[in-house]
């Protein structure tokens, strides 16, 4: 009796994933593009709308290595849909002086920041990643990451190194 009610709660629970799944409304990717001005790609497999804005306007060096943007300093925000609505996850690569505007952006636009890091040591310029998250209708989550988005590569001053303690 015991095995099988675990045995029939992860049936349900695959059957009911998999009727959820089917039932999620499609997303208008193409007016997710218009509102972000980014364009995407669709993960059909994972149901996925993916933008991406890659960090061409820097060369970030590690450990003097040129890191190019395919290698972790592109930008993003990942739609899917949901039940009345949908999720977006993103990660945005910023400089020093761009974290603050963009995690006010983030936040005054209704979406959560869920870490902000770095991966990096020895680089420079300084390279964080802020992760954010919402969820509700598409295109207000379009429009909820597009100020932080829009917000990348307007460096308000070069960066500096730290000051040295007398």
């Amino acid at each position: 009796m015991f095995r099988t009610i675990p045995t029939a709660t992860a049936l349900a629970a695959a059957l009911l994933g998999s009727m959820a799944h089917a039932a999620d409304p499609a997303l208008d990717t193409t007016r997710i593009e218009s509102i972000t001005g980014l364009t995407g790609t669709f993960n059909q497999a994972e149901n996925v709308f993916k933008i991406s804005k890659p960090r061409t306007d820097v060369k970030p060096n590690v450990d003097r290595w040129t890191l190019p943007p395919f290698m972790g300093i592109t930008s993003y925000a990942a739609f899917t849909p949901m039940v009345g609505g949908a999720m977006v996850m993103g990660d945005t690569v910023l400089l020093e002086d761009e974290v603050n505007p963009a995690m006010s952006a983030a936040l005054d636009a209704g979406l959560e920041v869920t870490a902000l890091h770095n991966h990096f040591f020895s680089d420079e310029p300084r390279i964080f990643f802020m992760h954010v998250h919402g969820h509700g209708a598409p295109m207000d989550l379009a429009r909820k990451v597009k100020p932080a988005l829009d917000l990348i590569g307007r460096q308000t001053k070069p960066s500096s190194p730290p000051a040295v303690p007398a």
